[in-house]
Formats: C-alpha cells, structure tokens, sequence
C-alpha cells in the first residue's frame, strides 16, 4: 500500500486494504487451490542465499505472509505498509511495525541487506521513486525481492468477467489485470535502471475449482475493481447470480474451472562498492554462485516470448569463457530464432529418427510418439542454440590412440563451454536444456543447416522463459566420491 493515488483509485485501494480480509481471502485461495502445490513465499525467498544475519525490510507487508519464512532465514525484519489497519491486525511475530510510504522510505542510506516488495509495486504511483527508495536504502551488494505476475496471468477469470459484464450490460469488461502495470513482462525495464543485476524467475501454476463458490469469493474481494463499471441499478448481487450460472455450465461440461497463472519474482542486486581484494568474498559471491549450481534445472516447456538477442550474446560469451585444452577453444555456435529455421532442422532430425527406429524394428506408434517429442521440444523453443566443435586448431597425430585423445579433449572442452551456457542462461532468468539428439544424425544437422565442414555438432540448447518448473534430487555425495 502506498498514498499518491488520483482520488478515485486512492479510495478503491486503501478501502481494499484497510484491513487483511479481502487479501487474506485470496492467499487461502491459492494456498488451497493451486496446482501444483509451491509454497509461494518459500519459493520466492529461495531465489537468494541467506547468511542468517541480513536486516530485512518488508516494504509492502499486508497480511504479513513473509514475515515468519523470512524471519527464519535473517537476522531481523521490519513490517512496513501504509495501511494502519493492516499493521494493527499482524499477528505478533517481534518484528517492529512502520507506516511508511514505499515512495519516501523512513530509513537511512544503506540500512538494510534485503527489501522485498512483492506483489505491491503495480499499487504505487510513482514506481520509480520507489525502486530508487529501494536501492537507496540496501546496502551496496544488497538485493531487492520484486514480486509480481505475467500481464497474462489468470486470463480465464479476464474472460469469466467479460461475459459476466456483457450478460449485465456492462460499458467495460470486468478486467482482473487491467490494473496491474508493473509485471513480469516489463518489470525489467524500470528495475535495471537501479541494480547492475536483474534476474527474474517464473512460477507457472494454475487455480483448479471444482465448485463456483471459491471463484466467486475471490472475485469478491476485488469487488470494488468491478461495480464501478456496472450499469446503474446493477448490484453485486446479480453479478454473483451470472457468475454462479456461468461457472456452474463451464463446471458441469469440464469437471473443473482452471485458472492458468504465472507469477514470479525479480531478484535485483546492487552494485558493490570497489575493493581491491584478492580473492572473492566467500560469503557473497561465491554464495550465489553456488546457489546458482544447484537450482539450475533441464526445462523442456517454454512460453511464447522470443528471447532478446542481448541475453543470447550473454550467455554465449559465458559459454566462450569455457576452459580449454591448449587454449584452442574448439566450440562454435550456431543460433536458430526463426520458425522456419527450427521447422527444418525439427523435420530432417525427425526424419533421420523415424528411419534409425523403423530399422531397429520399434513399433510404429512408440515411433510417433519419439519424433512428435522431439519436434514440440525442437518448435517450441523461442531460441536454439547448436554447440559444435572443431578440431581444425587442435593438435594433430599420426597414430589413432592419441588423435582420439586429442578429440575426446576437444569434446570435453566444448562440453563445458555447454555448462557455461546452462548456467548463464539461468543466471538471467532463462530456462534451458541440453539435448543430446544431434550426435545420432550430425550430417543431417549440417547439412540441413549449412554448417562449416570442420564443425562437429554436439548438443543442441533450447532456450526459452521456462513455463514450467522441475524438482530433481540428486544422489549422495557419498556414493558419487571416493575420498583416497
């Protein structure tokens, strides 16, 4: 919550959030009705590396849902929220309470190690003037925790309140998002005028209701977004009447009413000072660093969005910063954006792949099946990244032992060229994964593509924003090391 509104939208905010009921409403909601089940909250304040020790303030606290998970992984936490009443209903956790506007923060220069505000700075006026807030109040090498939802998230309670509205005589469709203007899709843009480092992560989701009523109470707890655009002498109570019957109709036809969702989280770091220390700290850096190891994951579903040609160079030149035997970088590149570019390589691997298991005798439907796969997995990345390698720099032997040790080095160099790329790439907020597929018909591969004679195609890199998230274990270290 934050003042500056024009008057209209001023009085639908603060009277939306002058207590925690209609807020509470909507986290039961999610709580109750997502698939899967993620804890939100968790999985936003996972996105960092914690010491334990951080001063953490909540610039938009509400209902205090992060104030316990937070409380557990830092040192101390401050509640803050322009709205008294929501302040006054926190349940006690020790954490002092401040009324504060995100806009003006009552806090010095580099006063704390953590800001979160999520999902509040689509409510702020001037959003500018709060990120500024924010970066003027983190200490240098402090991160900002910026949540906030796709621009299309929950379109499907959009269309519900558009026929609601047109059933009604409605002048403007009962629009759930309308109001939102800071999202994932363009978050970015403002907050990477303030922090050298910008990362968002997605959490694609849905809302299942197998009963109208948990719909039509969550569109009740922002129903002063909707009766301002009901025709006069149209209550809120025939607005649930329709709603009831359309989701009753859609219910009995589909067993179910599901809300696909997309939320997320931008994690913005600013710039440290300058220090002239010889080795990383290693309870910053290298913290992260490793943090990024071990939730990076294989995504095989992306969305739609292309993939900007800065973050492919960024990634790339990751990848080219590889180690290397005899420092000959044997890797090379070849990117695919274009629709038919991937529609080609896609159908010449399928073909290549249908033909090698026909001949192993595999039935054709376990056929169709392999080469759909692999052409949903090949179209449906907005980014291809071809890894090859070359050995026209590379040494060369008269005997085949060690001319195939000389190849096996340049292969390991390339392969972690790869790694350099997965990371990279997760580490500004895109989602990868690595297939293996052009080893089994590489002369399809360049051909179908044009390739260098000298390159030899390894992996092929689908590249993408995730729409989906993936859990994996890994194995003890015990069973993977032998200590000698």
């Amino acid at each position: 919550m934050t003042s500056g509104y024009r008057s209209d939208e001023q009085e639908r905010v603060l009277q939306q959030y002058r207590t925690q009921d209609n807020l509470a409403t909507r986290i039961r909601t999610h709580e109750r009705y997502s698939v899967p089940q993620v804890d939100f909250i968790d999985w936003v304040l996972d996105r960092i590396s914690w010491r334990g020790d951080e001063a953490v303030l909540d610039a938009g606290s509400g209902a205090g849902a992060y104030l316990e998970a937070a409380g557990r992984r830092a040192g101390r936490i401050i509640a803050g929220d322009l709205s008294l009443g929501m302040l006054r209903d926190l349940a006690p956790t020790g954490a002092p309470r401040v009324n504060l506007d995100a806009q003006r923060l009552p806090l010095a220069g580099e006063a704390v190690d953590v800001v979160l505000a999520n999902h509040m700075l689509y409510h702020v006026p001037d959003r500018e003037a709060a990120v500024g807030e924010f970066a003027r109040v983190l200490r240098p090498g402090g991160r900002l925790l910026a949540g906030t939802n796709s621009a299309r998230s929950m379109a499907e309670l959009e269309e519900l309140g558009a026929r609601a509205g047109a059933a009604l005589g409605a002048r403007d469709a009962m629009a759930l998002n309308a109001s939102i203007s800071f999202t994932l899709e363009n978050g970015a843009d403002l907050l990477s005028r303030y922090f050298d480092r910008v990362t968002r992560h997605d959490l694609p989701g849905a809302l299942v209701f197998p009963e109208p009523q948990p719909v039509i109470d969550y569109l009740a707890s922002m129903r002063e977004r909707y009766v301002p655009l009901l025709p006069d002498g149209v209550t809120w109570g025939e607005v649930v009447t329709v709603l009831r019957e359309l989701l009753a109709a859609h219910i009995a036809e589909h067993g179910e009413f599901r809300v696909n969702k997309l939320a997320g989280v931008f994690v913005c770091r600013k710039k440290k000072k300058t220090t002239f220390m010889m080795h990383p700290s290693p309870t910053t850096d290298a913290t992260a660093f490793l943090e990024c190891l071990r939730s990076r994951r294989s995504i095989r579903r992306y969305r739609p969005e292309p993939v900007p040609r800065r973050l492919l160079e960024e990634v790339l030149t990751a990848a080219i910063w590889a180690p290397s035997a005899h420092n000959r970088q044997p890797w090379r590149f070849a990117v695919l954006r274009e629709a038919a570019d991937k529609e080609r390589l896609a159908r010449a691997m399928g073909d290549r792949l249908r033909a090698d298991l026909e001949a192993d005798g595999v039935p054709e439907a376990v056929i169709e099946k392999d080469v759909s796969r692999s052409y949903a997995r090949i179209t449906g990345a907005p980014a291809l990244v071809l890894v090859c390698l070359t050995m026209a720099d590379m040494d060369s032997y008269p005997d085949e032992k060690r001319q195939r040790n000389e190849w096996i080095m340049a292969a390991q160099s390339t392969a972690m060229a790869g790694q350099n790329l997965l990371l990279a790439a997760h580490a500004v907020g895109l989602a990868a994964c690595w297939m293996c597929a052009p080893l089994f018909c590489p002369e399809t591969v360049k051909e179908t593509l044009g390739l260098p004679d000298d390159w030899q195609p390894q992996g092929l890199v689908t590249l993408g924003y995730a729409a989906e998230s993936r859990e994996k274990a890994r194995r003890p270290l015990a069973e993977s090391v032998l200590f000698l």
